[in-house]
């Protein structure tokens, strides 16, 4: 007999299977996750953030750190293909704006600086996983059809 909860997580991990496909093959951009401004920090590789984007279809630049604190200057070195910007206790908008400063940044120069709620992925629940996965699979690959969208 399988439970409610049981099949809760299945479907979390056929959608995960699903996004995953749909990705395969495709060029994997570089991706920056902002999860903090004073200091700048992000998520390095022991993460389920990382594990985030890789799923999605995309490298992390901090996937070879455990550290969260970041530079600006790193990021600019390495020149994402986009940034995402986890709005959690800051402002989100001044941050975007910021990154769109640089114009030779890839993420700028191609207007791929987003803004993603923290409360959709903080919180590393099996649902919660899945739905931050869809949209984050929508804007690494806009290409790619992820409009099953959260359930």
């Amino acid at each position: 007999m399988t439970t409610s909860a049981e099949r809760m997580v299945a479907d979390a991990k056929a959608r995960v299977q699903t996004l995953r496909a749909r990705v395969a093959g495709h060029t994997r951009p570089r991706v920056f996750i902002q999860i903090g401004a004073k200091p700048l920090s992000t998520a390095g590789k022991d993460s389920f953030l990382n594990d985030l984007i890789d799923m999605a279809g995309g490298v992390n630049i901090a996937d070879d750190t455990t550290f969260r604190v970041y530079s600006r200057e790193a990021v600019l070195a390495a020149n994402p293909d986009c940034i995402l910007i986890v709005t959690m206790g800051m402002t989100g908008p001044d941050e975007k704006q910021k990154w769109g400063q640089y114009k030779h940044l890839a993420a700028a120069a191609n207007q791929r600086i987003f803004m993603i709620d923290s409360a959709l992925v903080c919180s590393p629940t099996p649902l919660d996983f899945a739905d931050a996965l869809v949209i984050i699979t929508g804007l690494l690959h806009p290409e790619a059809d992820a409009s099953e969208g959260p359930k």
